[in-house]
């Protein structure tokens, strides 16, 4: 090799090795030295230099406060250089680590805008999928967001109703007991009890049947945002987040303050069918302390359904009663009961109703029907009267919480009127609820924060609910041995209460980087559960037998006092960044659950997986996961006289879904998802009809009846321009529900097809809705509901359901229209018209439970056109 080519090669091995280094170097000194120099250059003009400098280290800074002060720089730095779409770029990457970051009071008005701008319609901000702040978009669920403000636009008045405008829900409205029942992805339950409902991430469903009383106590004037989740949720929440979670977060009292001393949010309302609310938020507070308080009362006479035969408490129906074929009996040997009575003609082992005796029966029921009970004649009617207070105080890192809620509804609607008396004749449901919790939320260090949520709860069911329930000869409650002693039909008037206590804890860790984020956490529960109601005829007796109970050490398994059980759960979730483009999250909980009275189900593993995948506008997700729900104490051991046997032995429900998302944005004004999914649930516990040993006769129990396979779409599609805004989704839903071989159902005959299509929820339901402002001050909603048909009868989940004239097989599709307008006055004030149903269409929701027509209501006749008026303010 002579002299030239040795220097030559030379130079360039020296030159590799210097350029390494130096690269080497570029990335050990990506620190705080560089921000400082990124600033002086910025402060000089040097842009080019700025964003050579910062965008090499972006990728390499250690803390995650150093990339998001890089970020904001380079944000800075593009707005110089007029190139929007890059500042935009920056702002993301800015919110996605501090979601609620506000920018400087000199930043350039223009950077502030868009700051907000993006808050609103970009990197929206979720914290209800992984216990941690993430973006929307990217958290490893499907996930909808529906804020305060879109709640008012559209002219809600009360929480439950934004449901009916959501993919993936179906609601039947009774206006009775639970006011609704809610079905989310086609799982059509007994009560609102599988979807796991929040406030500020303290669970409300009952501690004793896992209700969720989601209807028209909750306030919307502090509703920051309500966070929906699809899908099982038991990987960070675990028992009875079976098919989704909804999160309601509350306005934060320093953020209402906004810089002043004192804010206030108020609405109030009339409506149609004498109904009032008022609900009123109101903050005050300095930069270290800040306080809110709101208080909501709502209150309505209901709408009246006295023209609907099974509600208009008509004699004329016990004319249409062949009671010779109901009250006929066959006769055991030895009974001689019947031979001396004018009620009955005995024929061999056959005792038969005479015309006496037909009379006699018929006359009793009529009777009933002209009766005063509680002071009052029977006829329909219907009310309720919901308040709710609630309480939060924010100190340094601490905040302290309270919130109790009660309502009284009118139970009517759920039976009809051969069953149970109006409201005014006291058939009345009350249940109660309150929270206090204490949360700690420490930031240690930019990357590491600790949690710890301690909270006591109670849910009841005041000793005011009662039932008047009617025991005549046509719906069974008199029987031919009352006929023959002479007891007339009769209305009593039972009373219930229920109470139950949970102390929970849960101690939260989390870590985040640039390329990767953990969150684990240990939670406690110790409750204090009752068993069945205690039902008596007076209230005194009610109070007399509690305290009793409670005075008692020991328990048997049947009694109505109550037993303690232990919940322990650890879970851990942690997403690696693999690339720029994918995202891997990898979670898992295990719960153990424990009775003092033997049993609970020992211990649970829930895994979840998930890919994120990001690809310029288009973003993917596959998800695995699965969850659980654990029998409650209704499921097991609440009885009435239909379902008189209880089951201490009920396993929990069991489901592994699979879905597929693709999340398109377009820009900032268009973007679009669609969401595929199949869930397996089993173990699905349901109501058997079985032989009851004591009796001989049939009757009901709550058992694991066997599976059922639910596929599933939701689409949705948003289009944004500065006056007017349209949305529009739509929700396929096929579900099959499977009987196993081994159960006993005495309603199922052997050669019965055991499969059975899910009954209440329609394949298909499209929402369509939008906003336009007009006059800068007038802003009209539209939205509009497509329900389609909603299998019943033969066949279905619900084969009791008679269904409607002309319509034995399924509810008729339905179309409804509702409205909202709303004027902005100055100094805050805005006026608002809210129309409902307004092409008047008549329309019937399914009945709940068995919804046989004969103890629970087939159908539920909803209102026609109705309007409120209401006036806003806020300070």
């Amino acid at each position: 090799m002579n002299l030239k080519n040795t220097i030559l090669i030379t130079f360039i091995i020296f030159g590799i090795i210097t350029g390494s280094a130096k690269g080497l170097r570029a990335q050990s000194d990506c620190d705080n030295f560089t921000i400082s120099e990124a600033k002086q250059n910025f402060s000089k003009g040097n842009f080019d230099v700025t964003i050579t400098l910062l965008e090499n280290c972006l990728p390499n800074f250690k803390e995650q406060r150093q990339t998001v002060e890089a970020s904001e720089i380079l944000a800075l730095t593009y707005l110089e250089l007029e190139n929007e779409n890059m500042v935009r770029k920056y702002i993301g990457k800015v919110l996605e680590y501090m979601p609620n970051y506000q920018p400087s009071l000199d930043a350039p008005p223009r950077y502030s805008q868009l700051v907000e701008l993006i808050k609103q319609t970009g990197a929206v901000q979720i914290s209800s999928v992984s216990k941690r702040s993430e973006n929307l978009y990217e958290a490893p669920a499907t996930v909808m967001v529906i804020t305060g403000e879109e709640l008012q636009k559209r002219g809600y008045t009360c929480l439950e109703t934004f449901f009916s405008d959501l993919p993936g829900f179906e609601v039947s409205r009774t206006y009775g007991v639970n006011f609704s029942n809610i079905y989310q992805r086609g799982y059509r339950s007994n009560n609102t009890e599988r979807t796991l409902f929040l406030v500020d991430g303290v669970e409300e469903n009952s501690l004793w049947s896992n209700t969720a009383f989601i209807s028209r106590q909750y306030s919307l004037t502090n509703i920051e945002q309500v966070e929906i989740v699809y899908g099982p949720a038991s990987t960070m929440y675990g028992a009875n987040a079976l098919v989704g979670v909804v999160n309601v977060i509350t306005k934060n009292p320093f953020t209402m303050l906004n810089n002043k001393p004192f804010s206030a949010i108020v609405d109030l309302g009339y409506a149609s069918y004498n109904t009032r609310f008022a609900d009123v938020t109101l903050s005050g507070g300095n930069n270290k302390f800040a306080i809110s308080t709101t208080i909501r009362h709502y209150s309505s006479d209901e709408h009246d359904l006295s023209e609907y035969s099974e509600y208009n408490y008509d004699t004329a129906y016990y004319y249409s009663i062949d009671y010779k074929k109901l009250l006929g009996v066959h006769l055991a040997e030895g009974n001689t009961n019947f031979n001396n009575t004018p009620y009955y003609n005995v024929v061999g082992d056959s005792a038969m109703l005479t015309d006496l005796g037909e009379y006699k029966a018929r006359q009793s029921d009529v009777q009933s029907m002209l009766d005063t009970v509680n002071g009052e004649p029977i006829g329909y009617s219907n009310y309720s009267n919901y308040w709710l207070f609630n309480t939060k105080v924010a100190v340094s890192d601490f905040k302290l919480g309270f919130q109790f809620w009660t309502y009284k509804q009118g139970g009517t609607n759920n039976f009809n009127d051969n069953n149970e008396a109006g409201a005014d004749n006291g058939s009345l449901w009350i249940p109660t609820q309150s929270f206090f919790y204490v949360q700690y939320d420490k930031n240690i260090t930019d990357n590491f924060s600790v949690m710890n949520l301690a909270q006591f709860r109670t849910t009841e069911v005041d000793k005011g609910s009662t039932a008047v329930f009617l025991l005549n000869y046509s719906n069974g409650g008199r029987g031919p041995s009352s006929l023959i002693v002479d007891k007339p039909a009769i209305w009593l008037t039972q009373y219930y209460y229920q109470v139950s206590k949970q102390f929970r804890n849960e101690f939260k860790l989390l870590y985040s980087n640039t390329r990767v984020s953990l969150v684990g956490g240990l939670e406690i529960r110790n409750s204090t559960l009752q068993r069945d109601y205690f039902k008596a005829y007076a209230e005194s007796v009610i109070d007399t037998a509690f305290n009793s109970y409670n005075q008692r050490t020991s328990y048997t398994i049947y009694d109505r006092g109550s037993y303690t059980v232990t919940d322990v759960g650890i879970y851990a979730q942690g997403t690696y960044k693999l690339t720029d483009e994918l995202k891997l999250t990898v979670g898992g909980r295990y719960d153990y659950n424990e009775m003092n009275v033997g049993g609970g189900y020992g211990g649970i593993l829930n895994p979840r997986f998930a890919a994120v995948y990001t690809y310029n506008k288009l973003i993917l997700k596959a998800v695995y996961g699965q969850a659980f729900q654990n029998a409650s104490s209704w499921a097991r051991y609440s009885t009435n006289p239909n379902r008189q046997l209880r089951n201490d032995s009920i396993a929990p429900e069991k489901v592994t879904n699979y879905e597929l998302t693709g999340f398109y944005k377009h820009n900032d004004n268009l973007f679009f998802d669609v969401s595929l999914y199949k869930a397996l649930y089993r173990d699905v516990v349901g109501t058997a009809i079985v032989i009851n040993p004591q009796t001989g006769s049939t009757t009901g129990r709550h058992q694991s009846i066997g599976t059922q396979n639910i596929l599933g779409l939701q689409a949705n599609i948003t289009f944004r321009q500065p006056l007017w805004s349209i949305y529009a989704n739509y929700t396929y839903t096929n579900g099959v529900k499977v009987i196993d071989e081994d159960v006993i159902d005495e309603t199922i005959s052997e050669g019965d097809d055991r499969e059975q299509i899910i009954g209440d929820i329609p394949k298909h339901h499209i929402n369509i809705g939008g906003n336009i402002i007009l006059l800068e001050k007038l802003n009209i909603n539209l939205r509009m509901n497509y329900i389609g048909e909603r299998p019943i009868g033969k066949g279905t989940s619900v084969p009791q359901n008679p269904g409607l004239e002309g319509h034995p097989n399924a509810f008729p599709q339905v179309f409804i229209v509702n409205t909202a307008i709303t004027y902005e006055f100055p100094r805050n004030i805005s006026v608002q018209l809210v129309g409902n149903n307004i092409l008047n269409a008549e329309y019937f929701d399914p009945g709940v439970r068995t919804a046989d027509g004969v103890l629970n209501s087939y159908r539920t006749p909803q209102p026609g056109i109705n309007f409120t008026i209401r006036l806003l303010y806020k300070y």
